[in-house]
């Protein structure tokens, strides 16, 4: 019997040992930041745990991501201790723990939610699914003290959403809806009213399709309508326009708050050996809004075409575009805004050793501003103001890279001047300058870079120039089992030729792996600010040091 029992665990270990697989990684990090002169821009104690781990076992994989903070407590909509897995079974993949879906870029843009979801997307078929429902922000009733805390006041809001899509084998077309609200019992009235806070809800669908025609042309188009409701504690409302809305209970109400606007990008390219070119527009209603993306640019409208093209056997690339961009779109802003935009970017491969990359780049921007003002007897008068403002860039980077027996070495140049001015006369020019060299000795895994930058700013006012260099060395020792890395940096401030200020930057770092697939890192940050010419600037210094341990398998 107990033989019997040996061979089944004998046999059952082989079966898990030849056909369950697990990868994956797992870090630690500490840090510790402290400042003297200033108040502490960060917090003075800073740890992090990370970890993911992929089980495989047949068809079957099961990607598992885990992370904890010290920042746990501070007061941000989504927790920094984390955890979410998403078991995927042939076409089937399941997501649940803290994760992030994609429908369009007006819909759900990947925010992270707390909740479940699932994909499915068969070989076989041409319909795909998506669905997925959960937390987006945790209740949040207070305003961080700390200068380096970021969290704002929030009611907790969850969402919920879905999309299907057909995978034409010259096309795809998809169709998707999102909603999502805030809780209005997360955070009482009393406390809301002295944050400032409206509970919002959002219902948004989209549609978007992709079309292949006539082997080298493809056309796209991503369009959304939202209906948005920016305090789901006032009135209802029956909607004259959008009527649609009033028969959506209870997935949403219409209100005395609520909106409706719309999102639309389309474009059509043409795809060849040695040319492309699309034409491309994009409009966002003002006030657009979803609760499924964080950041996200309404009132705006752009048309924009692109012109590309290969010579000499690939060896120049050549890419342009050009277009029109504009604001204000229903006239209810004081200032409307006009862009004009024009760039062109070559890239010369001049030899396999030799590389020369351009730019150039032209902005006009055109603000019309209307003011109103009371003249008292005469009544009202209308004042309008011309505005216009011209950017201008052009850069250039060359590199050059050589090998000799027991060297490797590399030199770049990096320039790049801009110009900007406008009927104001507020004109003002800025330069960027850097060379840099790096050799490496392959017989001693010893690494020099050195690099001197120069950045120049001139205003109607004055003119500031920064100035220093920079120095890294790096070497691998005990069979490149310890790397370690020293830099320095010096940045030397003058205004009108006067030396203003000065600042220094020390680093060292030391990496050590004593065993395969075992890595302790260490490294410190010394920083030096210092004013020379000013007397009410205060000089300070940072320290920051930290050690992390990674472990893959």
């Amino acid at each position: 019997m107990a033989q019997d029992t040996s061979k089944a665990y004998s046999f059952i270990k082989k079966t898990i040992k030849e056909n369950v697989k697990v990868s994956g990684g797992f870090s630690a990090n500490a840090a510790y930041y402290t400042a003297v002169g200033i108040e502490n821009r960060r917090p003075p104690f800073y740890w992090l745990i990370n970890g993911n781990i992929t089980i495989t076992a047949g068809q079957v994989s099961i990607p598992v991501y885990v992370t904890f903070s010290e920042q746990q407590n501070r007061l941000y909509t989504n927790p920094f201790n984390q955890f979410g897995l998403s078991p995927k079974y042939k076409s089937i993949t399941v997501h649940a723990g803290y994760r992030s879906m994609q429908f369009s870029e007006f819909t759900l843009a990947g925010n992270v939610f707390l909740g479940g979801g699932i994909e499915v997307a068969p070989k076989t078929s041409p319909f795909r699914f998506s669905a997925m429902y959960g937390r987006f922000a945790r209740a949040i009733s207070e305003i961080g003290t700390e200068s380096y805390t970021l969290g704002q006041p929030a009611y907790e809001r969850w969402g919920y959403g879905a999309k299907c899509g057909y995978q034409a084998q010259q096309g795809l077309y998809e169709f998707s809806v999102f909603r999502a609200a805030d809780r209005t019992e997360t955070i009482s009235d009393t406390t809301a009213q002295q944050l400032n806070l409206k509970p919002q809800e959002n219902l948004v669908w989209g549609i978007k399709a992709k079309q292949k025609i006539l082997k080298r042309w493809l056309l796209s188009v991503d369009y959304a309508l939202s209906a948005f409701t920016r305090d789901r504690r006032d009135e209802e409302r029956t909607m004259q326009s959008y009527r649609y809305a009033n028969y959506l209970k209870p997935f949403y109400e219409t209100r005395s708050s609520s909106q409706f606007n719309k999102a639309i990008v389309a474009n059509i390219t043409y795809q060849a050996s040695v040319l492309q070119a699309s034409l491309n527009y994009r409009r966002i209603d003002p006030e657009y809004k979803t609760l499924g993306s964080t950041f996200l640019t309404n009132d705006m409208e752009d048309i924009t075409a692109g012109l590309g093209w290969k010579m000499l056997k690939n060896k120049i690339n050549i890419m342009t575009n050009a277009g029109l961009q504009r604001n204000n779109l229903n006239n209810q802003k004081q200032a409307a805004m006009l862009r004009k935009v024009f760039n062109i970017n070559l890239n010369y491969l001049i030899t396999p050793k030799l590389n020369l990359n351009t730019q150039f780049a032209n902005y006009n921007t055109t603000t019309q501003t209307t003011r109103f003002t009371n003249s008292g007897i005469a009544g009202n008068t209308i004042d309008s103001l011309f505005y216009l403002q011209v950017n201008r860039s052009i850069g250039a980077n060359l590199s050059y890279n050589f090998q000799r027996p027991l060297t490797n070495q590399s030199i770049l140049l990096n320039n790049n001047y801009q110009t900007a001015s406008n009927t104001q006369k507020n004109n003002s020019s800025f330069y960027i300058s850097n060379v840099a060299h790096t050799i490496t000795w392959s017989a001693s895994s010893l690494s020099l870079t050195t690099s001197w930058n120069v950045t120049r700013s001139i205003f109607p006012t004055k003119k500031v120039t920064n100035t220093g260099p920079t120095i890294t060395i790096s070497k691998q020792l005990f069979h490149k089992k310890v790397k370690v890395l020293g830099s320095f940096n010096t940045l030397l401030g003058f205004q009108e030729g006067i030396k203003a200020s000065q600042v220094y930057n020390t680093r060292a770092s030391l990496a050590w792996s004593p065993i395969n697939k075992h890595t302790f890192v260490c490294d410190a940050f010394y920083l030096v600010s210092q004013s020379v010419l000013l007397a009410s600037t205060r000089n300070f210094s940072e320290i920051r040091t930290g050690v992390t341990y990674n472990y893959s398998f």
